[in-house]
C-alpha cells in the first residue's frame, strides 16, 4: 500500500509528497493501518480505495472512474464514494457496464456532492460481449 501510493507521489515536488500521502491515508483510514500490504493481498473495496487514493494525490481536474463499485458491496460503494476527495476536480468520465450502478452513484454525485450530470450515453465498446457500456460526464 505505503509503496503503490509513495509511487503515485514520485511525480509531485518533494515538498508536497509527505503532506500528500499523508492526507491520502486519512481519507483512507483502513489502508492506512496495513501500509506493508501488497495489493494482491487487498480486498476489492480495498484495491479501489488504493487506486482512488494513488489516483487523488495528483489533484486532477479531470477524473475518470471506470466501474468504481465493481466487486463492492452497496455499503462499501457508499464509503469509497463518501470518501472521495473531489475538491478540485471539474469533471468526472464515469463508465460502467452496469447502468443500475451509474443511476446510484450518478444520484450520490449530483445529490451529495453537487455535480451536474451533463451528457450520458451507451456505447458497444466491445462487440463480442453482450453488454454496452454506460457512460456519463458530470461537471462542476
Amino acid at each position: 500500500i505505503a509503496e503503490n501510493l509513495q509511487l503515485a507521489a514520485d511525480v509531485l515536488p518533494k515538498s508536497l509528497r509527505r503532506s500528500r500521502l499523508d492526507e491520502t491515508l486519512s481519507r483512507f483510514p483502513d489502508l492506512a493501518s496495513r501500509p506493508g500490504l501488497r495489493a494482491g493481498q487487498l480486498s476489492g473495496g480495498q484495491r479501489q480505495m488504493l487506486a482512488v487514493g494513488r489516483a487523488l494525490i495528483a489533484r486532477p481536474r479531470v477524473l475518470m472512474l471506470d466501474e468504481p463499485s465493481a466487486g463492492l458491496s452497496s455499503k462499501l460503494v457508499a464509503e469509497v464514494l463518501a470518501q472521495l476527495p473531489l475538491k478540485g476536480i471539474r469533471r468526472i468520465v464515469y463508465v460502467s457496464c452496469h447502468p443500475g450502478s451509474l443511476a446510484r452513484d450518478a444520484g450520490f454525485l449530483v445529490r451529495e456532492r453537487g455535480f451536474t450530470l451533463r451528457s450520458v450515453g451507451a456505447m458497444d465498446m466491445f462487440p463480442q460481449t453482450a453488454h454496452v457500456e454506460s457512460i456519463a460526464l458530470f461537471e462542476k
